[in-house]
């Protein structure tokens, strides 16, 4: 019985350990994506097996093809994702365990064998490539099971001679390295030899392991791949090879806590490796000394001295023989490892019960810490997922450049297009002179209208050197920065170019003298195309920003281009007087953007704060309107930006709600709400659009919990112009809107509602999630609660705005009343500023309460004749603050930059503040006198 319930609490034990291991190698198997190595493994295991076996013997610095053909069979089975690429090495690194511990526990006892197998569960080198789509558990697997079947058939003979030749010729069409496994068993055999002296067992060995030897002779004779590679690893490039100490190194640190990527982290992993490896071997050694008195048999007698063999022969041989070192490359020998640090933890166990328990956490703090990094750190930049996100938005005839000839591997598993379609640039893996780099460029730019730069990594081959061509060549779009430092940058190929000279001068110090472009007649989902040529007449100490904006009639930007001069390779902080320079931009219109009349404005922006530079030549103001343009329809193929909120929505079977785009965070009260709607006209519908021209978009806002709807907007679908009628079939069209918010909207969270009106004002049936449901009026829906019949566009939180209730220091105070509570409690002022100058002007305001609707604050600088020479009108804090949401105490500072003429003539005028209702265009009365503005003072404008 005692033995009974002794088996089952060890199989329990042990179906823990299992536990635990598969855990550690499933958890976030596809939690990054495949690196290098891992896509070579696919790019290879998918071709047929006859393919793979040629490909393996012709490529170069290429593995056997043992892995391949068993990573294809199992792809035809589990399939092609990035966990099931992985799972096939999670399946060698589980069952790694459980047969360590069978062999452990015959070799040495239970306590041996538990220990082994918690640390082969635990360590991260073992975890890390039981989580990669490798060749390397496999090894490992195979290399421990040649070592125990070379044992039995030392010990047995019969069909254990078979087996092991066969792990021979298994091991090797996996690795090449594994040879050196193998001459560490020979060196083991003659050992074993030496001391039994049975020559027939010794000749079964060497004929099992000829056969092996054999078939690698055919292979390599038959093979330019492998020798080729042998010649590549004595280029004049390999002398200059790691110190034999770097390899160690590498090998000690790799085998106790990982392939940790942080070069600190690593290098604080030397002290925690050197203790793994003294504990081994201490283990190696005392084996060695207490074995005699323990074991007699001479079938066990040699363990010290077979792993001490495993582990030095195939580190020592590598380090000497092999140009580039890591760990994974014998990985063969690692059960000899983990079995001398079972041994070294038994012995510290034997010698003090405490010693061996600080030794086993040591161990498993060492290896914790090994783990975090594996968990937390991987390789590449995330190429794949930022490739296939860019290629979703790019038409079929774009071009893609890729910096590195190496990533095409990578392509090969995440591209959607075939790798041929792909441009390397430069195709050599080495740097290449600007000459070279524009001679592969040229015929890119000669037969593509955009170009696509990367994904782009550190890590390429000279990506600086393609940029800063791209940038002189084409005419840079737009360059999106991910993790890592990761970017795509996007190219439109050059055109030819109109000529404009302009008077332009920003804050005195940057000219426009002349600037170029292409035709003024765009189609959407194309670009207009600039090429600036600057003046520089002082110093600028900062860096700016250039924004280049296309605005329809009602101010709504539809494109900008925002970024620093020449993709911000040529900052403005570098510039000196007397500089021009010169730099193209690309403006693209979004395919969607509906046909009309559009301008390109032109401002520069502060890149830390975003205050705009000054005109001081040429016009008043920050911006300047560069041209008209006409946007027509849109190119083929040319997929708009995808909606920030998808939908899929069909009103009466001939109109389909593709999706919005809203505000992303927390919005305040009195905010004007940006919202998109993208559209679409399926084909089939193309005949009933006439009904939709008279077609309106009616947006409510509703409360979550409420009884009615607390703003409505009614808006064209698109433009008032561009009804559907117009729409091209199959293709999206945007509408942008801008609502303007309730000023006293209470904090809380709301639902944008939508419903779609025919032209006799009854809304239209949709299908929502494939369900037909029929169109209510707005007092048939249930307002407490979102009904199937609605359309959610989304969901918006109402934040209240920051307030404060208590006057900032002021240099001058005043009480000056308006109607409805409303007191101008200070203003300041700068005493005197030159023409051109932008004159800050600081209102500090106290309210009695919210006022009664939307008041906007003017500031006028007038002459002695009374005539306004400069204002500045706008809501209270820029918008933030309007008046209607004003409570009462509460204090508001007001900014109002007023940009004088820089022809503005010297003298002495007068500043004057006022409140007005912008649409009805009445004033708000002063309380004690009705009058509707208040003189603050005086201005000296100086001579220039």
């Amino acid at each position: 019985m005692s033995q009974q319930r002794s088996r089952t609490s060890r199989l329990l034990v042990l179906g823990v350990i299992l536990l635990v291991a598969f855990g550690l190698r499933a958890w976030r198997l596809d939690r990054l994506e495949l690196w290098f190595d891992e896509t070579a493994s696919y790019f290879v295991a998918r071709k047929p097996p006859l393919e793979i076996v040629a490909y393996s013997a012709r490529a170069i610095q290429e593995h056997p093809p043992g892995y391949y053909l068993l990573l294809h069979a199992w792809m035809s089975l589990a399939g092609e994702s990035e966990f099931a690429l992985r799972y096939l090495s999670l399946l060698a690194g589980v069952a790694f365990v459980p047969l360590l511990y069978r062999v452990a526990r015959r070799w040495e006892g239970e306590g041996v064998a538990l220990l082994a197998a918690i640390l082969a569960t635990m360590s991260p080198f073992a975890v890390a490539y039981a989580q990669e789509a490798r060749m390397y558990t496999w090894v490992a697997l195979l290399g421990f099971l040649l070592i125990v079947g070379v044992r039995r058939a030392l010990v047995v003979g019969g069909g254990w001679w078979v087996v092991a030749g066969m792990l021979i010729v298994i091991g090797m069409a996996f690795h090449y390295l594994f040879a050196l496994l193998v001459a560490a068993i020979d060196l083991y055999v003659f050992w074993r030899w030496g001391r039994i002296r049975q020559w027939r067992r010794l000749l079964l060995w060497f004929s099992v392991q000829a056969v092996g030897v054999v078939l690698l002779a055919l292979w390599l004779l038959n093979a330019p791949g492998p020798a080729d590679t042998l010649l590549d690893a004595i280029r004049p490039e390999w002398t200059n090879q790691p110190t034999p100490w770097v390899k160690l190194d590498k090998i000690i640190k790799d085998w106790t806590v990982g392939e940790i990527r942080n070069d600190a982290a690593y290098d604080r992993a030397l002290s925690m490796a050197v203790a793994l490896w003294l504990l081994a071997a201490l283990g190696l050694v005392t084996s060695l000394r207490g074995r005699g008195r323990r074991k007699s048999a001479a079938s066990v007698a040699d363990l010290p001295a077979l792993l001490m063999i495993v582990l030095g022969v195939p580190i020592v041989a590598g380090v000497v023989i092999v140009p580039i070192v890591v760990g994974r490359y014998f990985i063969g020998s690692l059960f000899a490892f983990l079995f001398a640090l079972a041994l070294g933890l038994r012995a510290l166990w034997q010698w003090r019960r405490p010693s061996g328990s600080l030794g086993l956490a040591l161990v498993l703090t060492i290896f914790g810490y090994g783990l975090v990094y594996q968990y937390i750190l991987g390789r590449g930049n995330n190429f794949g997922r930022i490739l296939r996100a860019t290629e979703v938005e790019m038409a079929p005839g774009d071009a893609i450049i890729l910096t590195h000839p190496h990533l095409w591997p990578q392509v090969s598993y995440y591209g959607s297009r075939p790798l041929e379609q792909y441009a390397f640039v430069p195709d050599v893996p080495h740097p290449l002179d600007p000459h070279e780099i524009e001679a592969r460029l040229e015929p890119i730019l000669a037969t593509h209208n955009r170009i696509v730069l990367g994904p782009v990594a550190p890590a390429n081959t000279e990506p600086a050197s393609v940029e800063r061509r791209l940038n002189k060549l084409a005419f840079p779009a737009e360059k999106r920065w991910y993790p890592d430092s990761v970017f795509v940058a996007t190219y439109l190929a050059p055109r030819p170019l109109r000529n404009e000279t302009t008077p332009w001068v920003w804050a005195e110090t940057v000219a426009l003298p002349r600037w170029e472009h292409s035709e003024p007649t765009v189609m959407a989902g194309d670009g207009l195309r600039i090429e600036f040529h600057w003046k520089v007449l002082k110093p600028l100490s900062k860096r700016y920003l250039l924004s280049i904006q296309l605005v329809d009639a009602d101010g709504q930007v539809w494109a900008e281009r925002l970024s620093e001069p020449c993709n911000a390779w040529c900052p403005t902080d570098k510039w000196k007087a007397g500089d021009t320079p010169d730099e193209n931009h690309a403006l693209l219109v979004p395919a969607d953007t509906p046909p009309g009349h559009y301008t390109v404005q032109l401002s520069w922006r502060d890149l830390e704060t975003s205050t705009p530079l000054p005109l001081t030549a040429g016009g008043s103001g920050v911006v300047v309107t560069l041209l008209d343009v006409t946007v027509t329809g849109a190119l083929v193929d040319v997929p708009p930006p995808p909606p920030t909120h998808p939908l899929a929505i069909r009103f009466a079977d001939t109109l389909e709600l593709l999706g919005s785009d809203g505000p992303t965070g927390p919005i305040h009260a009195g905010d004007r709400l940006p919202l998109a709607l993208l559209w679409r006209l399926p084909a089939r519908a193309a005949a009933k659009t006439t009904a939709l021209t008279a077609a309106t978009a009616e947006v409510e806002l509703w409360p979550e919990q409420g009884s009615a709807p607390l703003a409505r907007w009614e808006l064209p679908l698109a433009t008032e112009d561009y009804p559907p009628a117009r729409w091209p079939p199959g293709r999206s069209v945007r509408g942008r809107h801008l609502l303007d918010t309730p000023p006293a909207l209470a904090p809380g969270r709301y639902r944008l509602v939508l419903h779609v009106r025919d032209e006799h004002d009854w809304p239209l049936r949709f299908t929502l999630d494939g369900n037909p449901h029929k169109a209510r009026t707005f007092t048939e829906i249930l307002p407490h609660k979102k009904t199937p019949d609605e359309v959610v566009l989304q969901t918006i939180t109402v934040e209240d705005r920051p307030r404060s209730f208590s006057l900032p220091p002021i240099a001058a105070p005043l009480a000056v009343a308006w109607a409805q509570g409303v007191t101008l409690r200070g203003a300041e002022w700068p005493a005197t500023v030159p023409p051109g100058a932008t004159v800050p002007v600081r209102l500090v305001w106290e309210a009695g309460g919210p006022t009664d609707r939307p008041y906007k604050i003017f500031v006028h600088l007038r002459d002695q004749d009374n005539q306004v020479v400069a204002q500045h009108d706008d809501l209270p804090a820029a918008g933030a603050a309007p008046t209607m949401s004003w409570a009462r105490g509460e204090v508001v500072v007001d900014e109002h930059p007023l940009v004088l003429p820089p022809d503005l003539a010297p003298g002495r005028y007068t500043l004057v503040v006022g409140l007005y209702h912008e649409p009805s265009g009445q004033r708000l009365p002063r309380t004690w006198d009705k009058a509707d503005e208040y003189v603050l003072g005086a201005l000296e404008v100086l001579t220039r």
